[in-house]
């Protein structure tokens, strides 16, 4: 047998090799969000493309003392004013914005 014959005997051409899907993008379900001080609304974030490896994410509020934004995209106002919740992910760090309003 030849050395060619004995290498592919031990690995088969046909596996595929196992790579990993990067996340391309975030978006969420709204732009623009309006709350009641004490009031809270859920955001989504959907993570593309949909079989993604790491779909986590991260949420922030530029102004926590207008509004906070819980682990899983929960927005509470805090105070009248105006801030953005972002959500980045982590894999890549893509963004995405809503504009939070929040009055009495």
């Amino acid at each position: 047998m030849s050395a060619c014959a004995i290498c592919a005997a031990a690995f088969s051409c046909t596996d595929p090799v196992q790579e990993g899907v990067d996340v391309a993008g975030v978006s969420l379900d709204r732009k623009e969000l309006s709350l009641e001080v004490g009031e809270s609304k859920t955001l989504t974030a959907t993570v593309v493309p949909s079989n993604a490896d790491d779909k986590s994410v991260v949420w922030s509020s530029e102004n926590e003392k207008v509004a906070v934004v819980s682990e899983s995209g929960a927005v509470t106002g805090i105070a009248v004013g105006s801030t953005t919740v972002v959500v980045t992910t982590v894999d890549g760090g893509f963004t995405a914005e809503c504009a939070v309003e929040v009055y009495e």
